[in-house]
């Protein structure tokens, strides 16, 4: 009867050590993964802040094409209304001196 209550007691120390054993490696592991997460946070906060920072530079250079786009638009549309008034002025010389050609022959097949 001693045997086998030294026997339970043996087992149990065996079983008790295992499952401190047990424990402390999983805590290890617990560890060494918490560490690795958290190198990974902090690296995932570093590439979003870099990203931030490229998008927000990036936001501000688009403002700025934006806002050359809109004025040279409004460079271009008063180029091309100078051009239009030029072309028309030069449409009435045109039909003007045609006119006053035809009149001149008229003229010169009178005589």
């Amino acid at each position: 009867m001693a045997f086998s209550i030294g026997l339970a007691v043996l087992a149990i120390a065996i079983g008790l050590t295992a499952l401190w054993s047990v424990t402390e490696i999983t805590k290890k592991v617990l560890s060494q993964t918490k560490e690795m997460l958290d190198g990974q946070k902090m690296e995932l906060l570093r590439v979003s802040k870099s990203f931030d920072d490229s998008l927000r530079t990036l936001r501000g250079e688009l403002r700025e094409l934006s806002d050359e786009n809109i004025e040279l638009r409004r460079e271009l549309r008063t180029e091309w209304k100078a051009q239009s008034l030029e072309l028309a002025r030069i449409r009435v010389f045109v039909d003007e001196f045609e006119a006053a050609w035809k009149r001149q022959k008229e003229i010169t097949n009178l005589r």
